[in-house]
C-alpha cells in the first residue's frame, strides 16, 4: 500500500496544515506535477571533450488513482518506525536538549500548554478525486489558478476558497503565498490535486490521538 508523507516546519505549516492533519479537516493535498531533472551532454571535438549538465523539467504522472487506499504519515522517510511527534513543532518527541525530550511536551507551562504527542501513522484514506491544475503569479503579484481539464478553466473565487480550506489553509491568499514561496509561481506551475475521504480512522480528541490501523500494517509501514 502506498504512503503519502507530510512534513513542514515553517510558521504557516505548523499553524494551519499540521493541526488540520491531526483533526482530520485536511482532505486534500497539492503536489507538483513535474520532476526537476538533469540531462548529461557530451561535446566531442578533435581537440577537446567537454561534459555539460543541462537542467530541465519533465512531466510527472499522478501518483494516485481514484478509489486507491493509502496511508498518511508524518515524516515517513526521515523518522524511525514507532516514532511520536510534538503537535506544536512537528519534531520528534525525543530531541537533543538538556532534558532529551521536546520542550513543548515536557515543559508546557513555558511554551504551549495544549501540545500533545501524535504517532507517525496518521490514518488511512481513499482517493475520491484526482485533478490537475496550474498556479501562476502575474508581474503585478496577482495569483491565478486554472483547472486543466478538457480546456483551461479559471477557478472562481468560491473554488479558490474551497481549494484552500480542503488543504488546511485559512484562505486562498495564504495558500497562494505559501506555494509561491516554495515553488516560485512567477513561472506557471502544474500540480496534481488529490482529495480523499477517511478509511477506518478516528479523529483525535482532547489531545489523545487515536487511529485504527491493522497491527500487521503498522509493523510493515511505520
Amino acid at each position: 500500500m502506498k504512503v503519502l508523507s507530510f512534513a513542514g516546519y515553517d510558521e504557516i505549516y505548523l499553524k494551519y496544515i499540521l493541526p488540520a492533519l491531526l483533526n482530520k479537516t485536511k482532505t486534500q493535498t497539492i503536489r507538483p506535477a513535474w520532476n526537476d531533472a538533469v540531462k548529461h551532454k557530451w561535446s566531442l571535438t578533435r581537440d577537446n571533450c567537454a561534459y555539460e549538465k543541462i537542467k530541465y523539467v519533465s512531466g510527472k504522472p499522478p501518483r494516485f488513482q481514484v478509489g486507491e487506499t493509502f496511508i498518511l504519515e508524518w515524516k515517513s522517510r526521515s523518522s524511525p518506525r514507532g516514532s511520536w511527534f510534538c503537535s506544536n513543532c512537528g519534531m520528534l518527541e525525543k530531541i537533543r536538549n538538556p532534558s532529551g525530550k521536546c520542550d513543548h511536551l515536557y515543559f508546557p507551562e513555558n511554551t504551549n500548554p495544549t501540545a500533545f504527542k501524535f504517532p507517525k501513522i496518521l490514518g488511512m484514506a481513499t482517493i475520491t478525486e484526482v485533478l490537475k491544475m496550474e498556479m501562476r503569479k502575474t508581474p503585478h503579484g496577482k495569483f491565478f489558478g486554472l483547472w486543466l481539464r478538457d480546456g483551461d478553466i479559471y477557478l472562481t473565487t468560491e473554488e479558490y476558497e474551497e481549494l484552500a480550506k480542503k488543504d488546511g489553509f485559512p484562505d486562498a491568499e495564504t495558500m497562494f503565498k505559501w506555494f509561491d514561496n516554495k515553488y516560485d509561481l512567477s513561472v506557471p506551475r502544474m500540480f496534481w490535486v488529490y482529495r480523499w475521504k477517511g478509511a477506518g480512522d478516528e479523529s483525535p480528541s482532547h489531545g489523545n490521538f487515536t487511529t485504527i490501523i491493522p497491527k500487521s500494517m503498522t509493523e510493515t509501514f511505520i
